[in-house]
């Protein structure tokens, strides 16, 4: 499981603590490795706590793509260690529609379509901060909906109005 994994990424991760050499190696190896576990548990328990505060709900925890240079497949892992998922690599592999998109397009019908003219087969995420803006994006059925920078309240509206859709039509 997650313990073995993280002690052989650890043990790969022994060459970014290389180059600094403190009293001995081995200090700085154990203090790398010490650093980086912790790191990464802190990761999978605060990950946990959110997956544990919205179980039941359907909704999903997923991580960001903004990640520690050089640690992104490892902090990614952390995520789903603790129970949460991996939403996306890079910026290759989702369109994502964004608020500077919407206001540059006139609204989330008009980025969509410009989106689909181009996005070839790579899923499309719409990104809301309001109840109007997901009715809105609902209209153009992307594959996932990020719900941004919204109260507790919303969110609560937001994820019933989504659950309440035909399967067919719920984004993620």
């Amino acid at each position: 499981g997650c313990v073995r994994l993280f002690g052989y990424f650890l043990a790969l991760a022994h060459e970014f603590v290389r180059p600094c050499q403190p009293r001995s190696t081995r200090t700085a190896r154990s203090d790398g490795f010490e650093v980086l576990g912790t790191h990464y548990r802190a990761i999978a328990t605060l990950t946990g706590r959110f997956v544990r505060e919205i179980e039941g709900t359907g909704v999903t925890i997923l991580d960001t793509r903004k990640t520690t240079p050089g640690l992104r497949l490892l902090e990614k892992y952390a995520v789903t260690c603790g129970g949460g998922e991996n939403h996306r690599f890079g910026l290759f592999d989702m369109a994502l529609i964004k608020d500077n998109h919407i206001a540059f397009a006139g609204g989330i019908k008009a980025a969509a379509a410009c989106f689909d003219s181009i996005r070839g087969e790579v899923p499309m995420e719409i990104e809301v901060d309001s109840l109007e803006q997901l009715q809105e994006a609902l209209e153009v059925h992307p594959d996932y909906i990020m719900l941004d920078n919204m109260a507790r309240e919303e969110i609560a509206r937001a994820v019933e109005i989504i659950a309440n859709l035909p399967m067919g039509k719920r984004p993620q």
